[in-house]
């Protein structure tokens, strides 16, 4: 794979952790958990937060995956297909892009960013906690993971 794309990936991976770092600083504050405008504004953040750091570690897979099988999934449930073939390697091809570790915590942003974006009115402040730790994960391993499958190509 070319540098461009290793750029962009590494671009992707910058994105997704500024942004579930930014949901743990909002957990952290704590604010989100009540029902005023502030605590409002926090849920709504807490929301968009996650669904961009998923959205960027998503597409940091689809880029790795298009380059390294030349196709995505196309079923109906694509983004946990994605996933799914990240985490297991294809033999005589390329070993696994992410660990079952990184993969389960993707698992679990990709729940709360389809929670976020499609039933937004039922917030769940535990939910969210439990989202957000799995966004800890998925900021801590993403790029250390990237970088081992990368040498892994070398």
């Amino acid at each position: 794979m070319n540098a461009s794309l290793w750029s962009d990936i590494a671009d992707d991976i910058a994105a997704a952790e500024r942004h579930f770092g930014s949901a743990g600083l909002i957990v952290a504050e704590g604010a989100f958990r009540g029902r005023d405008f502030a605590a409002y504004k926090d849920q709504a953040a807490l929301m968009h937060a996650m669904q961009m750091g998923h959205t960027s570690a998503e597409s940091a897979l689809r880029r790795i995956v298009l380059a390294t099988d030349g196709q995505l999934p196309t079923s109906p449930e694509w983004h946990s297909d994605l996933l799914k073939l990240a985490v297991r390697p294809i033999p005589g091809d390329r070993p696994a892009i992410i660990s079952e570790e990184l993969e389960e915590a993707l698992q679990e942003t990709r729940g709360f960013r389809h929670i976020a974006m499609h039933v937004y009115d039922k917030f769940r402040p535990k939910r969210a906690v439990a989202a957000v730790a799995a966004g800890q994960v998925v900021a801590r391993l993403l790029r250390t993971e990237f970088e081992a499958f990368r040498a892994a190509l070398a």
